[in-house]
């Protein structure tokens, strides 16, 4: 992956990270007319799940090392996420 590849996945999951909207984060960062709207959320969606993914893993490596803190902000960053989801 490229540095503004990089630098572009930050800036959306900065946006799903403050709680903007789904539809709105779609709308900025994935602005390619020729493609359905339902295949834009597809790619959000998989973006927000191989995070939440790394995220479990960063909280279970920070656990081992003995960072609780760190760990328990990283936990309740993914249940927040997944709480929102489930809403």
């Amino acid at each position: 992956m490229d540095a503004i590849t990089r630098f572009r996945t930050a800036l959306i999951l900065k946006d799903v990270v403050s709680e903007i909207p789904a539809p709105k984060v779609v709308e900025r960062w994935f602005p390619n007319p020729q493609e359905s709207p339902g295949s834009k959320l597809k790619q959000l969606e998989f973006l927000q799940e191989s995070t939440s993914i790394m995220a479990y893993q960063v909280a279970g490596f920070c656990e081992r090392m003995g960072w609780n803190d760190l760990s328990g902000l990283i936990s309740l960053l993914q249940v927040r996420r997944l709480a929102r989801d489930l809403s």
